[in-house]
């Protein structure tokens, strides 16, 4: 099965353990001005029928969604290539949790390739400072094994149960 690889090997070792790894100062304050820039350009909050989120997936017409991929690719693809081997980012969007918005339920993001033929991995670049107040993201810290099957679009979340771990 095909599949990217960290180039170091503690990180690649911590990611198949836990299943995530933290990389701090990941994209340059550079980098970040400019995929906000241009996510400035695009983001309307009015543009959304769900009260919680702007998705550019949801959000955005298909030319529009496929210009701010590019743009961003252009942006973060040199930064994942001084870490990842064997890699190609097939989308790009971004979400932004609306005001007043501080929590999303625990989930598993759903398979968006054929899982039986390639493995990939999802990457949460924030665009701001994280901390407690802002909804920061959180990890269940081996879940990967618990919860390996493949999740195909707008299936039933099948995890409430874990939702207090």
């Amino acid at each position: 099965m095909d599949r990217p690889e960290l180039k170091n090997f503690e990180l690649q070792k911590k990611l198949d353990n836990d299943g995530f790894v933290i990389i701090n100062d990941f994209l340059k304050n550079d980098a970040i001005e400019r995929a906000y820039d241009f996510f400035e350009l695009l983001f309307d909050p009015r543009n959304t029928s769900d009260p919680h989120y702007w998705n550019s997936v949801w959000n955005l017409p298909v030319n529009q969604k496929e210009v701010l991929s590019k743009k961003l690719n252009q942006i973060v693809n040199p930064q994942i290539e001084k870490y990842f081997y064997k890699f190609s980012i097939q989308a790009i969007t971004i979400m932004v949790k609306l005001e007043g918005n501080n929590i999303c339920e625990p989930h598993r993001d759903y398979s968006i390739l054929d899982e039986s033929k390639q493995e990939y991995y999802n990457a949460w670049i924030p665009l701001e400072d994280i901390n407690e107040a802002n909804a920061p993201l959180f990890f269940l810290p081996k879940s990967h094994l618990r919860f390996n099957e493949i999740l195909p679009i707008l299936s039933k979340w099948p995890y409430e149960k874990y939702d207090d771990e």
